[in-house]
């Protein structure tokens, strides 16, 4: 059985790397942050992850963007990245994509499981874990 995932962050184009908010970040720039991002895919798909990637902009707009893609095909795992995650600004846009993937009548809702990659270079490491998680669910 193919697993499914989506892997949910911000488009390397929409970040303004010299704020304070990506400042914990040292050394990120749009082309590191792309690089990592068709890594981390590459990565999951070569461990035989079916992967989407869908990059958003802040605010409603990026949430409303994540639900489209989350209603619109089943996940088996949603990875959200660490620029939505950890930065207390995109607080509502994180709780956002939570909410898309774990309310009706989104068809992923009962099924699905959150990966959280950690370190945030690891997000083929974050699926596995999530998907071993969901293995051993008895549910």
């Amino acid at each position: 059985m193919t697993v499914t995932a989506i892997q949910v962050g911000l488009d390397p184009d929409v970040i303004d790397y010299s704020s304070a908010d990506f400042a914990q970040f040292p050394g990120l720039s749009k082309e590191k942050l792309r690089a990592a991002n068709e890594q981390n895919v590459a990565g999951m798909r070569a461990a035989g992850y079916h992967v989407d990637n869908c990059l958003i902009d802040f605010g409603p707009a990026g949430a409303d963007k994540a639900r489209q893609w989350l209603e619109a095909k089943r996940y088996d795992a949603v990875l959200i990245g660490a620029g939505v995650r950890l930065i207390p600004g995109n607080t509502l846009l994180f709780e956002s994509i939570i909410n898309a993937a774990h309310v009706w009548p989104s068809p992923i809702a009962a099924s699905c499981s959150i990966g959280q990659p950690w370190p945030p270079r690891t997000t083929s490491a974050g699926g596995t874990r999530t998907r071993r998680r969901r293995r051993d669910d008895p549910s």
